[in-house]
């Protein structure tokens, strides 16, 4: 049996959750002022927040059982000292020890999907990698390809629904290691306070007091340093958003035959960076933005060009989400469970509190007896 939920539909979950009488939208229900307040934090970083806010470190309360895929502890200051490259070497060992060979690498050309290869090159036989990728993986990262996977990998390319069998890697969750900056965010109205005190430009969103009080507090259970706006978006995509990157793609995926593994939900990288999210970047130089893993990736290739002027783009093709399958986003599961159970009505894409109860309100109701 199912013991809780760890993906909910935007588009219908209000709904769902009035069918056990919980009422509200938004976040914004009866008896849960944290979740609210999670969500308003969110809207200070986005007028149109994406993904579904799971706070991972089981501070929050929900109206429904939730399941999280990788809690949030604060890490052992022992730790301080561990290297991103090394965290990376952890998480392949971690892989291969649990999922079985081959093992199918989804690279983009970009930095994290990179990096990502690299660690497995290092320690993988080559005859058990495959890499899927995309005409636009070679133009993003053409030296790469041609000097590290042309030759030397089986190669899939322009992979739709005919996955290779094996174990699906993916570099889902990096974005939120690096606190998911994009050029909106570096370059947009927040330009001039990236890298000043973030209750500067909270403020200036929204001057409710008790909301402050409630950011202030969010920001002081990362029990490390938050000070800039910078370091405050990190700290909330980091533990609120997370999870929604690592559910990415089965959220779209019906067949629970392949597994699907997200090389950034790693304990050891995460580790990394709640120790060194001050060096994501240096300075105010877009240039440097993931510069320790460009520094990884350039003892590899030797590629000084990449590693000076390679910025964050936003994967096309075989790792833009929606092309990943050929299934209507319209047609979602109303949640995912823990144990991967996704139920669709048969009225989808619209809700009906009445098919509901017939389809699924016994078979579900203990994840919302709370």
């Amino acid at each position: 049996m199912s013991q809780g939920i760890q993906w909910f539909s935007h588009t219908h979950f209000d709904q769902l959750l009035k069918a056990y009488g919980v009422f509200g939208e938004s976040y914004k229900y009866d008896g849960y002022k944290d979740l609210h307040n999670l969500y308003l934090i969110n809207c200070v970083f986005s007028s149109a927040p994406w993904g579904d806010i799971v706070e991972r470190s089981e501070k929050t309360d929900y109206p429904f059982k939730v399941h999280i895929r990788n809690k949030w502890k604060t890490p052992n200051s022992k730790l301080k000292n561990i290297c991103l490259e090394s965290a990376c070497n952890s998480r392949v060992e971690e892989i291969i020890n649990k999922f079985a060979a081959p093992y199918n690498l989804y690279w983009s050309g970009g930095i994290d999907s990179t990096l990502m290869v690299i660690s497995f090159l290092k320690r993988v036989d080559a005859k058990n990698i495959n890499v899927c990728l995309t005409d636009d993986s070679i133009k993003e990262n053409t030296s790469f390809y041609e000097n590290f996977i042309k030759n030397g990998n089986h190669c899939f390319v322009d992979v739709q629904n005919n996955f290779p069998k094996g174990t699906n890697i993916t570099a889902e969750c990096g974005d939120t290691i690096w606190a998911a900056l994009d050029h909106s965010f570096f370059f947009g109205d927040t330009k001039e306070y990236v890298f000043k005190n973030w209750q500067e430009y909270f403020e200036l969103k929204n001057k409710d007091s008790n909301f402050l009080q409630s950011a202030f507090n969010f920001m002081k259970a990362a029990e490390r340093p938050i000070t800039t706006l910078l370091e405050a978006r990190w700290w909330f995509y980091f533990l609120c958003k997370h999870q929604s990157k690592a559910t990415n793609l089965i959220i779209r995926h019906h067949h629970l035959d392949i597994n699907w593994v997200s090389f950034y939900e790693s304990s050891d990288i995460e580790t990394w960076a709640w120790f060194n999210i001050e060096n994501i970047i240096k300075g105010n130089n877009w240039l440097t933005y993931k510069f320790p893993a460009k520094e990884i990736i350039y003892n590899f290739d030797k590629n000084l060009d990449y590693c000076n002027n390679k910025t964050k783009e936003y994967s096309m093709g075989l790792h833009n989400p929606n092309n990943y399958f050929n299934l209507d986003l319209f047609y979602q599961p109303l949640f995912i469970t823990d144990n991967l159970e996704k139920p669709m009505l048969l009225t989808e894409p619209f809700f009906s509190k009445e098919a509901y109860r017939q389809e699924f309100h016994e078979k579900y109701k203990h994840l919302f007896e709370i």
